[in-house]
């Protein structure tokens, strides 16, 4: 069986967490991509849990960009290359010789992808940006923490998520261009900025500010449905969350919960009296078993979930059911977030640094 990408070949200029999770997807999807590393940065020398979940399936091409030599070699394999895939400080790849004009001279129907915090333009551009900063520069950041916790100056800026948002928008984006090659034989330079990628994730937050309406953060809270929250439960920093979307759950909440009936039949009246209603599955949960309230929240029609530690995820058997984890030299390794027939398991692990550099050197 063979990917959707199969015959395509990546160059992969990419560290950290977005550009290389970019890669393992094409990777995923079929594709030959090949790692363009230098033993001379610490990133590439690190092989680590993280480095094989993000690399398994990859090739590893050990190149001295900053050599002629180094550089005459990427040209050559570049000519034979489909996409090229780089989330390097703006300007770099320039300064490399391989900006995109520069290297659809070699590769005239080259796709490229440049990945960065706030996109190769603007007066920005050239700010050095991390999934961190770039969720505060987007304003989420600020919607995360509780109402009660602007006096304290506490806001909520991890688990940093907009790499791994990112790289899947860049996967997006190069199926699309590889579409539009397919059809017009002509390349394209695809431009990703991180921080739109978060802000397009926000639609509703950047529809109220454009009216002028004030945002509040809300911690776990809904401004649209009440009860809407994480309670706490018996066991070390053991929670659930809860949500009662309609009148019917809210109904079967109550019923189990023996909350207040009188004065609470509307949404509108529920959100007006949040605080005490929280406090009241607080009290209802505070000493139970979270799974065994999962099971009589859900039997009961109320949609809720255990929040899961890490060891509660891996050992998870729905997860496990779909072959989401696929085992990897330094643990579980993570599959495609979809299930389709043209997406062919990877067996082969992460490269070690170079691996592969005869092979494609006696190619060119």
């Amino acid at each position: 069986m063979t990917g959707v990408l199969e015959g395509i070949r990546v160059l992969d200029f990419t560290w950290v967490v977005g550009g290389p999770l970019c890669t393992k997807y094409l990777a995923m999807l079929g594709a030959e991509v090949v790692k363009v590393e230098s033993s001379t940065r610490p990133e590439h020398r690190k092989r680590d849990g993280q480095f094989e979940l993000l690399n398994a399936g990859k090739y590893s091409c050990e190149v001295d960009l900053k050599s002629p030599s180094g550089r005459r070699h990427i040209r050559d394999l570049l000519a034979g290359s489909d996409i090229l895939v780089e989330n390097f400080g703006v300007g770099v790849m320039a300064r490399l010789g391989l900006s995109y004009e520069q290297a659809r001279v070699v590769r005239p129907d080259l796709i490229m992808l440049s990945l960065s915090g706030l996109g190769q333009e603007g007066p920005d551009s050239s700010l050095l940006a991390y999934g961190s900063l770039i969720q505060s520069y987007a304003g989420w950041t600020s919607l995360l923490c509780e109402a009660d916790d602007l006096a304290d100056d506490r806001l909520g800026m991890v688990p940093v998520w907009a790499d791994h948002l990112a790289a899947l928008m860049s996967t997006v984006a190069i199926l699309a261009a590889v579409r539009r090659r397919a059809e017009t034989g002509l390349g394209e330079y695809v431009d990703v900025s991180i921080l739109e990628c978060v802000v397009s994730m926000m639609p509703g937050q950047v529809s109220a500010a454009s009216q002028a309406a004030t945002l509040r953060p809300m911690g776990n809270r809904s401004d649209r449905f009440a009860p809407h929250n994480v309670y706490p439960c018996a066991g070390t920093d053991r929670w659930i969350a809860i949500a009662a979307y309609d009148d019917d759950q809210w109904e079967a909440l109550r019923r189990l919960v023996d909350l207040p009936e009188a004065g609470l039949s509307t949404v509108e009246s529920r959100l007006a009296r949040v605080a005490e209603l929280d406090a009241a599955v607080t009290q209802w949960t505070r000493d139970q078993d979270p799974w065994k309230v999962q099971g009589r929240l859900r039997d009961a029609g109320v949609p809720a979930a255990v929040s899961r530690n890490l060891d509660d995820l891996l050992a998870d058997a729905h997860l496990a059911e779909r072959t989401f984890f696929r085992a990897g030299a330094h643990g579980p390794g993570l599959g495609l977030p979809w299930l389709a027939e043209s997406n062919p398991p990877i067996t082969r692990p992460a490269p070690q640094l170079g691996e592969h550099t005869k092979r494609y050197l006696e190619e060119m």
